[in-house]
């Protein structure tokens, strides 16, 4: 009896746990084989349709191109965190700072902050041609360079969103790379100066390598987080600006995020669940295909 007594302490996590996530997950996924026929009563109208939501997701244009700015995003803004990151836990492990805690709260504190109220103060900023970095460039005689508008150019939207968000959540990952950092063992460090080691070899081949892991932690949810992107992109660019690709019209920051929403507000239930489960697997060879990082 004594060996079962601890589990009765498991139980009641158990029992949400299959409420609220595993019932959910399973129903999500039947419903992506199904299709809704009367949505005043969903559980007894659902018809079996096999793969077909799945085949119609990769047939669409706008779910396919969705994929690829999801990537975009990606690709832009998990560098720039990383590097920022690094950057700012660099400056606060320095020994000669001063004010360390003030630093580390005032880089800490734009993450905690709700991105779609960031979004919209952000939007304000590059509104064009009144806004504050507006305002800089036109004192400077630099406005001209970007007379479409930060938000509202192709070419510069993904990139301003990347810096904003980068900047936004890279508190997070600076407190994981100072944890790192400061676990390292000064004597290594005194070791290397002996040695005649500067600063930046001292960072390139003692502290990197001994902060590889944390650098994959943040790089992999930095991308998942681009993945699941939506607050900011629906705040700042709503999806636009529209662009034209092989003859088809597609909003360009058109990210998952905001597909998943459309879906979900216009009632496309199993549209959504579906593909849901195509970034899920989207997710999983990532996270396997990237297995050799992880074990360094």
């Amino acid at each position: 009896m004594k060996r079962f007594f601890p589990f009765i302490f498991i139980i009641p996590f158990l029992i949400i746990f299959i409420l609220f996530l595993f019932l959910p997950l399973f129903f999500s996924l039947y419903i992506s084989f199904c299709k809704i026929e009367n949505y005043y009563n969903i559980f007894e109208s659902l018809k079996f349709v096999g793969l077909n939501n799945f085949l119609k997701l990769l047939k669409d244009p706008e779910i396919i191109w969705s994929i690829i700015a999801s990537f975009i995003y990606g690709i832009l803004y998990v560098p720039l965190l990383v590097i920022i990151s690094l950057f700012l836990a660099n400056l606060l492990n320095n020994p000669l700072l001063k004010l360390k805690r003030f630093f580390r709260t005032i880089y800490f504190f734009p993450f905690l902050l709700d991105t779609f109220v960031v979004g919209i103060v952000l939007t304000l900023i590059f509104a064009f041609p009144y806004g504050f970095i507006y305002k800089i460039l036109s004192y400077l005689k630099l406005s001209n360079f970007f007379k479409r508008g930060f938000l509202q150019d192709p070419y510069l939207v993904f990139l301003t969103v990347s810096i904003s968000m980068a900047i936004k959540n890279s508190g997070f990952g600076m407190l994981l790379f100072l944890a790192g950092m400061q676990s390292i063992p000064e004597s290594i460090y005194e070791a290397a100066r002996i040695d005649g080691a500067n600063s930046i070899q001292i960072f390139k081949k003692i502290t990197f390598p001994l902060i590889k892991p944390i650098v994959y932690f943040v790089a992999f949810f930095g991308f998942i987080g681009a993945f699941s992107a939506f607050s900011e992109f629906y705040s700042m660019t709503g999806g636009g600006p529209q662009i034209n690709i092989l003859n088809y019209t597609l909003s360009e920051t058109s990210v998952s995020g905001l597909v998943l929403y459309r879906f979900a507000s216009q009632l496309k239930l199993p549209e959504a669940a579906s593909f849901s489960f195509v970034l899920f697997i989207l997710f999983l060879i990532i996270y396997f295909s990237t297995k050799k990082y992880r074990e360094v």
